[in-house]
C-alpha cells in the first residue's frame, strides 16, 4: 500500500530559508516564521509497482539540513509537492495498514547544528566537518548520518493533518511527531556517508 502522508516545515530562522524538493528541483522561499506542508506520496519498500518490486530505498525520505535551507529527497516512484496548510479539513484518508518511513538526517552545514526529535526531547549534536579527532561522545559529524524510523497509524486520518513538523531553526532541526498518528520506532545507529 502506498504510503501517504503530510510534512508541515516552519521556518524559526531570523531570515528567508529555502525548502527544496529533491530531485525535481521545486524550491519554495519560506519567510521568516512562514510554513509550508509538503504532500508526500510514493511505494513502501518491497513494495510492487508496475509489476516491479521497489527495493531498497522505498520509503526512505533523506533530510538535509543546511544553513539557510532544508532539502527533502523523494525516491523510487515518489512524488512530493508543496501545499498551502488548509484553514478547514480537506477531507479523510481511508483506514489503511500501518506504514513506515526512514528519515535519514544529515547535517550540510558547516557549523556544529542539532536535531531535537520530539516529544521525548531526543537530541543529537551534529559537528562540522574536520573535527573528528575532537569528537564528543553523542555528536554526529557531517560525514555520517542517522535514520530515524518512524510508523505511521493506518487510522482513518484528516488527509490534510500533518502526521510530522519540521522546523527549522538557528540551532538545527526540531522533528516534532503528531504522536496521535505516528511513533518514533527507533534511532539509528550513526553512518557514514
Amino acid at each position: 500500500m502506498p504510503l501517504n502522508f503530510r510534512v508541515r516545515v516552519r521556518n524559526a530562522l531570523s531570515e528567508s530559508a529555502y525548502l527544496v524538493l529533491e530531485p525535481w528541483g521545486r524550491a519554495h522561499t519560506l519567510d521568516v516564521g512562514g510554513v509550508i506542508d509538503v504532500e508526500v506520496e510514493g511505494p513502501e519498500k518491497d513494495e510492487v509497482v508496475d509489476g516491479k518490486s521497489v527495493r531498497g530505498d522505498g520509503g526512505l525520505l533523506p533530510v538535509e539540513l543546511d544553513a539557510q535551507a532544508l532539502v527533502l529527497w523523494g525516491w523510487s516512484h515518489s512524488n512530493l509537492d508543496f501545499v498551502a496548510p488548509p484553514g478547514q479539513p480537506s477531507g479523510t484518508l481511508p483506514a489503511r495498514p500501518i506504514s513506515r518511513v526512514t528519515l535519514r538526517v544529515q547535517n550540510d552545514r558547516k557549523t556544529p547544528a542539532r536535531m531535537l526529535l520530539a516529544p521525548g526531547a531526543r537530541e543529537v549534536c551534529f559537528q562540522p566537518k574536520g573535527k573528528a579527532d575532537e569528537r564528543e561522545e553523542g555528536t554526529l559529524q557531517v560525514s555520517e548520518e542517522i535514520d530515524v524510523e518512524v510508523r505511521i497509524s493506518g487510522a482513518r486520518r484528516e488527509s490534510s493533518i500533518p502526521v510530522m513538523e519540521f522546523d527549522l531553526d538557528t540551532q538545527g532541526l526540531v522533528i516534532r511527531v503528531n504522536e496521535s498518528l505516528c511513533a518514533v520506532e527507533r534511532l539509528g545507529d550513526l553512518k557514514k556517508r
